[in-house]
């Protein structure tokens, strides 16, 4: 059997000159008449169809050999996938994969009710025992080739079945499509394969955005932002569906470029005059989290709102930024910016939060969220020059009153600690942002590397830690200090430096790729970031969460000088 490709770089386009035949066989010309008139006039039908077609003409898949056999339920495969449901149904780990809790909630589906959903599942159940545990006692005496064919096999069987769903208008062939979509990001993403595990996120967008209004009718509750909803479910519908979507875009965005924020942007729609008067104080860690993960899908949807709006010439910014509804929606984020800053800082104060084992997912989950709120904070104050800061002194007179009116009804002798920035300021200014983002940075890091780490090997892929979600705040950081001898620029560097290949026992780079170095030297990365900021408008958004990504200069350069093979 031909190996599969591992390359980041992987094509993920369907070919338009194809060497190898169709996993499926060709249509009759009569189908593909119809074929094209259901395209184009059913929205839904015509993005599934391309889905399926982009994963049928995947670069990856078609250099492997197709290997026949039908799906028993050996009792080999029915092994490596309760192994799998052990290990993400744990959602102590929650905090380094999002969607932790999402496959064990697959079990009736996996089980008994689609084949497409039935063979996507013990792929990525098989891709999991492959790339995250290779060195534990075998299955049932399977070899790592043994898992490699088993994943290759149910992958592209998978797609055959996705087949019966893509010349259907029904919804529950939409929801397994979007499943099988899911379990296809997730396995993409496990073999290293990122460019490929993007597309299918594309593709899955793509299918979302064809919906009915009333598909997301659940974004008028913030929770809609928040997983998991309801662990104790036994399905999933396509509120779950659409949470993990919106977790995975708003990651994609910050890794990537060409994202349209899908789901954020139905979100956005019903908050865009949403200015923060109405939150109250955060009651829980998941009133904290469902407030400021919302402000980061609305502000990625802002952003790639202004970037779309703003193309071309100057005279399409200077249009767009004189229309009085622009200004409105603008001013209404960064108002609700300064007063999510005075309710995290209450609910961060000694006196609500105490003193929380600093190791604990729990902590460390709501750490990684607040780290994203901030840069969130600062590239929304940062769009358009700041020009719509909020005044000083009406700042000042609006925390007055939040502490005479709102603090913690257990606590009327202090005001919360630091509810009242400097200056009497809600929301740092960029540059306090931007040292507040690497702090939170540090301290995560300093956490995930107090954790017991599994003992890892040379050229191993290891699924996305905690560590890759704290380069693109990381590289924000570095990206916007314009001084190169700035102590906060120089130690956003070196914690790139330190991240991109941890030395060590491991060896093993956190992009999931093989290093040839032990270390990345940190004028490199100095010259990367040059190279960005030289070459950045004063005029232009950030260019994070804009349809440029944080990374892609910074993993484009590594590529090319051979430090990522």
């Amino acid at each position: 059997m031909s190996q599969p490709s591992y390359s980041n770089r992987s094509s993920a386009e369907p070919s338009s000159n194809p060497t190898s035949p169709s996993p499926s066989p060709a249509a009759a010309p009569s189908d593909l008449t119809k074929k094209k008139r259901t395209r184009a006039s059913k929205p839904k039908q015509r993005a599934r169809t391309e889905f399926v077609l982009a994963c049928e003409w995947n670069e990856t898949l078609r250099s492997m050999r197709r290997i026949e056999a039908d799906l028993d339920g050996t009792e080999a495969e029915k092994r490596i996938y309760a192994r799998f449901r052990a290990a993400t149904v744990a959602a102590g780990s929650a905090h380094l994969c999002n969607f932790a809790a999402f496959w064990p909630r697959l079990t009736p589906l996996a089980g008994c009710q689609d084949e497409a959903v039935k063979h996507a599942v013990m792929a990525l159940a098989a891709a999991y025992q492959l790339f995250q545990h290779p060195h534990e006692p075998a299955i049932d005496g399977l070899t790592r080739d043994d898992l490699e064919i088993l994943t290759i096999q149910h992958y592209s069987q998978s797609i055959e079945r996705l087949q019966v769903h893509a010349g259907s208008s029904g919804p529950e062939s939409v929801r397994l499509t979007l499943i099988c979509c899911l379990a296809f990001i997730s396995l993409e993403t496990l073999r290293g394969n990122h460019d490929v595990a993007v597309s299918h996120l594309i593709n899955g967008l793509r299918i979302l955005q064809s919906l009915p209004g009333s598909s997301f009718d659940g974004f008028v509750s913030r929770s809609t932002f928040v997983w998991p909803p309801n662990p104790t479910a036994a399905s999933l519908q396509m509120p779950d569906i659409l949470r993990i979507f919106a977790r995975f875009e708003r990651s994609a965005c910050f890794f990537t470029h060409g994202i349209q924020p899908v789901v954020s942007e139905r979100g956005y729609r019903i908050r865009r005059f949403d200015d923060g008067s109405s939150e109250a104080l955060f009651l829980d860690l998941a009133h904290a989290r469902m407030a400021m993960s919302c402000f980061q899908h609305d502000v990625m949807a802002r952003l790639h709102e202004i970037t779309v709006a703003t193309l071309g010439d100057s005279s399409s910014a200077a249009m767009f930024w004189s229309d009085p509804v622009q200004q409105r929606q603008q001013a209404c984020l960064v108002a609700r910016s300064a007063r999510l800053s005075l309710l995290t800082a209450d609910f961060f104060s000694p006196s609500r939060f105490g003193t929380p084992d600093p190791t604990s997912p729990q902590l460390i989950a709501l750490y990684l969220d607040l780290l994203y709120f901030r840069c969130a904070q600062f590239l929304i104050t940062n769009t358009a020059g700041g020009a719509f800061d909020p005044n000083v002194e009406s700042v000042f007179a609006a925390a007055q009153h939040f502490h005479r009116h709102h603090h913690h009804p257990q606590d009327h002798s202090n005001p919360p600690a630091a509810a009242i920035l400097t200056n009497g300021q809600h929301t740092p200014p960029p540059t306090n942002l931007l040292s507040s983002i690497l702090s939170l940075a540090s301290r995560l890091l300093v956490a995930s590397i107090s954790q017991p780490q599994p003992q890892q090997q040379p050229h191993t892929r290891i699924l996305t830690t905690l560590h890759t979600h704290l380069l693109a705040p990381l590289y924000l950081v570095a990206s916007h200090i314009p001084d190169p001898h700035d102590p906060t620029r120089d130690a956003a560097v070196k914690l790139l430096s330190q991240i991109l290949v941890r030395s060590g026992n491991s060896g093993v780079d956190i992009w999931g790729t093989t290093a040839t170095t032990t270390n990345i030297d940190i004028s490199f990365i100095e010259r990367v970031i040059y190279d960005e900021i030289k070459g950045r408008s004063t005029t232009e958004p950030p260019r994070a969460l804009t349809g440029a990504g944080c990374l892609p200069l910074l993993w484009d350069a590594l590529a090319l000088a051979g430090i990522l093979t």
